[in-house]
């Protein structure tokens, strides 16, 4: 069978190559005989979830422009925690995309029996992250609490800077984008990866799952 593989390398910083990574993982496919592979590669920060490349990867995984995506260790493909190598992982197992670690084989999702026991203990991690990331969360909110102003404000342990206790809202504009892409027949993933806004330190967020359920559950009159 002839195997079509994704190459999938990441950098955190300019002053770091390619080279190392890119260099096993060709001569890895042509050991295995996959003459047909396609490269992606960015400078980007593994924590960072909307990187360019990796979503035009992902983008071509649903096409099935190939059936394996190959990088050279897991935190070189992500590195936003078990949650999130969970869902990518299952992701690509929904659209029939093979998953392999050169330096982790045991990540392998190529063999059955082992794909759906990795699938299966990545989701208990995930869920037990989950947990932990909502218990922390939950235990700043309470030292916050005692610190909020009637206005939801805070004063940081500095003493010098205001911060906003709660999510960030946002623009009438953002919220008619994604009405707008939902009318033309665009996924809720599809929207998370285009629409964005400026909070308020100036900083690109794109919108979340969640808020973009939320927008098309109200323009849709309660049903989402």
């Amino acid at each position: 069978m002839k195997m079509k593989v994704a190459i999938y390398t990441r950098v955190s910083t300019e002053g770091q190559n390619f080279e190392n990574q890119l260099n096993q993982l060709t001569d890895f496919c042509k050991k295995n005989n996959w003459k047909d592979y396609i490269i992606y590669k960015e400078v980007v920060s593994g924590k960072e979830g909307n990187r360019p490349e990796f979503k035009k990867m992902f983008k071509d995984a649903s096409q099935k422009k190939f059936d394996m995506i190959l990088v050279w260790a897991l935190d070189r493909f992500t590195r936003e925690g078990v949650d999130k190598v969970w869902k990518y992982i299952k992701e690509l197992n929904y659209y029939g995309v093979e998953f392999r670690s050169f330096k982790e084989p045991f990540l392998n999702t190529d063999n059955k029996l082992v794909k759906d026991m990795l699938l299966s203990i990545m989701g208990v991690l995930a869920e037990q992250e989950r947990i932990r990331i909502s218990e922390r969360t939950k235990a700043r909110l309470d030292t916050y609490k005692k610190q909020i102003n009637s206005k939801g404000y805070f004063i940081s342990k500095t003493g010098n800077k205001i911060k906003h206790l709660g999510k960030p809202s946002i623009s009438k504009k953002t919220k008619e984008q994604i009405i707008s892409f939902h009318k033309e027949g665009k996924s809720y993933r599809d929207i998370c990866r285009e629409v964005y806004y400026w909070t308020k330190g100036r900083n690109k967020k794109y919108v979340s799952m969640g808020l973009v359920h939320k927008v098309i559950k109200e323009f849709n009159g309660g049903n989402s």
